[in-house]
């Protein structure tokens, strides 16, 4: 099958954050780097920085939930408009499911660019879920 029905090792305020959502894909715990680039924020900046350490995500019909350690990187619904600013992509045959954004995405006070990467079986069938539902919000009613 290879989603995650378990949620015991995604932190519980993610579980919380999806609780009330259809249909998760859950990863256990695992590694997961995070690289800032020509980053600049009120405490710190560095023109190249990756951070490894292990992370968890999720991806429902209705959001994209995403940690380094217990820090929550990424909380955006398939209706929010910066879903459409944020690069999806599949890396390193399929082991590797890599999210890219601008740093100002989610922190109006940073810049530069940010991405965060998980190492998973799991990449592809996470990768186009989030192609699907994003599709599917995106369309149009009629």
């Amino acid at each position: 099958m290879g989603a995650s029905s378990s949620k015991e090792c995604f932190p519980k305020e993610g579980v919380q954050l999806i609780a009330s959502d259809s249909n998760p894909i859950v990863t256990d715990v695992v590694p997961a780097s995070i690289t800032y680039r020509n980053f600049r924020s009120p405490h710190k900046s560095s023109k190249f920085l990756r951070v490894g350490r292990s992370g968890s995500l999720a991806v429902t019909d209705q959001r994209l939930v995403a940690y380094i350690g217990s820090s929550r990187q990424v909380n955006v619904q398939f209706d929010d408009a910066r879903i459409a600013e944020m690069t999806f992509s599949v890396q390193e045959n399929g082991e590797f499911l890599s999210i890219q954004h601008n740093a100002a995405l989610f922190q109006p006070a940073w810049k530069g660019s940010v991405e965060i990467r998980f190492k998973t079986k799991q990449a592809n069938e996470i990768h186009n879920r989030i192609q699907q539902a994003a599709m599917i919000i995106a369309r149009p009613q009629s």
